[in-house]
Parts: C-alpha cells; structure tokens; sequence
C-alpha cells in the first residue's frame, strides 16, 4: 500500500509542477539556442522534458494518516490528490531531520538542503559535427547557457515553490 500511495503522491507531485512550471518553453529554447544540444539516447525523463528530470524521493511517513488513505482509494491524479500534494510537498520532501541529504553519485555538489527540488538537466551528444576548435567554442558557450537557463528555471521553481531547488547537469551520450 506504501508504494501505492508514494507512486499517486509522485504523478500528483510532477502534475502540479508541470501545471506551475512551462517546461516545454525550457525545452524550446534549448533547441533553439543554436548550441546542438543532442537529446540523450541514455536518458528517459519522468517529467514532460527532453533535458530535465526531477530527482526526488517522497517521504510519505510524513503525510497525516487522513491523507494516506485519501491517496491509498486512488488510481490516478485527480483535484484531491493535486490539493493534497499543495498542501504537503514541503514536508513530504523532507528525509528526517537531516539539514542536508546527498544524492549519487555521491560529490561534494550533490549534497542539497533537505527538502529542496532537485532536477537533473541531461543532455547528449552535440547534433552537428564540429573541429576541434569549434568544439571547444562550442563547450564553452554550452556552458554558460546551460547554467543561464538552469539559473533562470531555479529563480522561477523557488518562487512559486517556495524552497530551495537544485539542477544537477549531466552529458550523456
């Protein structure tokens, strides 16, 4: 029945961050950024994004007994269970008491405020054929893009949200 409920909290949780947040527009301007971001053939998002992931785990102990079992009689996202996340995402991402929790694999960057957002920006191999200098050019401009539009979707997720977020980047080809 746990994994149930933490399975409905989940699909709520990614719903009513897709409703908050336009991820499509993200994703429309990495493509149109003229920088050949490849979409990872290593990669299936759980969100409705080619480039982004969310990373989270739900700590369901943390929901009132009431909203357990308002969750456990559902088969799929509906108002209530959209309220219920609403009302609970802060304190269902929380792990305990810890200040901070870790994710893998496990790097000094990868340690998060206990109870943040945590996304994964995942791209591939560049779409076009490149010298070595342009190559180099182009890692440098992918960069500071890359941590441009993370920043600009962090500013967006912690207002709206209001909690810490994170986005991890990785290069999967």
């Amino acid at each position: 029945m746990e994994e149930k409920i933490k399975f409905i909290y989940k699909l709520g949780f990614i719903k009513y961050l897709e409703e908050n947040i336009d991820l499509k527009r993200y994703c429309e301007i990495i493509n149109n950024s003229g920088l050949y971001f490849g979409v990872s053939t290593m990669f299936k998002s759980n969100i409705k994004s080619d480039y982004y992931n969310l990373l989270n785990d739900f700590y369901i102990d943390n929901l009132s007994d009431d909203n357990k079992n308002k969750l456990a009689s559902k088969d799929t996202v509906d108002d209530e269970v959209l309220l219920i996340v609403k009302e609970t995402y802060k304190e269902v991402l929380k792990k305990g008491n810890s200040n901070y929790i870790m994710y893998n694999p496990p790097l000094p960057e990868h340690s998060v405020i206990n109870g943040s957002i945590v996304l994964e920006f995942v791209y591939g191999k560049n779409s076009q054929k490149l010298s070595n200098d342009e190559y180099i050019e182009l890692v440098k401009k992918q960069r500071k893009f890359i941590k441009e539009i993370n920043n600009s979707l962090i500013k967006e997720l912690s207002e709206k949200f209001n909690i810490p977020v994170n986005i991890f980047v990785e290069k999967r080809i």
